[in-house]
């Protein structure tokens, strides 16, 4: 099922690479950067203190407590880092990936058959082992004992990705030849 983890990178690179470099000033292209990074640091955090209380050794939570106040420290610098730029923290939207996936679809008319938020829904499902979405995608003919991806699906969700990164590549050449 691997094949679906790493299409699902595809989908998160690509969308942020091109949600970056679409924005038409050199400001919004800023703001984004800072959007993206410091929506990462948040999930970060929250899946650090919800980590700690259920590790048995103190050795353990300790070294997490560690990796949280490390995470805390740099989302405070990139939080002055943004009010120095006049950005305001309010601007980042928890978990932005589903609505920069959006907007990618809203800028793409190649007729692909899955949104792109809905596929990296689907290759996150996966990725993470939401069992109905491995049952839905999997093909459980090849080998009784294991369960496999089925290739007509990770076909369905590389049309997608394909088109994403080419809209992302169209983007980027957009991007180079205004600030060339």
């Amino acid at each position: 099922m691997a094949d679906y983890a790493l299409i699902r990178v595809i989908f998160e690179g690509a969308g942020s690479a091109w949600w970056v470099t679409s924005a038409s000033t050199r400001e919004e292209r800023i703001k984004r950067s800072f959007r993206i990074v410091l929506d990462e640091l948040e999930q970060a955090d929250s899946r650090e203190a919800k980590s700690i209380p259920q590790l048995r050794t103190a050795a353990s939570r300790q070294t997490r407590q560690q990796a949280l106040d490390r995470i805390r420290e740099l989302t405070k610098q990139l939080r002055a880092e943004m009010d120095a730029a006049g950005i305001p923290a309010a601007a980042s939207a928890k978990i932005i990936m589903p609505k920069i996936l959006n907007s990618a679809g809203r800028a793409t008319t190649d007729g692909v058959e899955y949104g792109f938020s809905t596929a990296w829904s689907m290759t996150s499902s996966v990725a993470h082992g939401a069992l109905t979405s491995v049952l839905q995608l999997s093909d459980r003919t090849q080998r009784s004992d294991m369960i496999m991806s089925n290739p007509d699906s990770v076909l369905a969700f590389t049309d997608p990705a394909g088109a994403l990164l080419t809209l992302t590549r169209q983007s980027w050449h957009r991007y180079a030849r205004a600030t060339a």
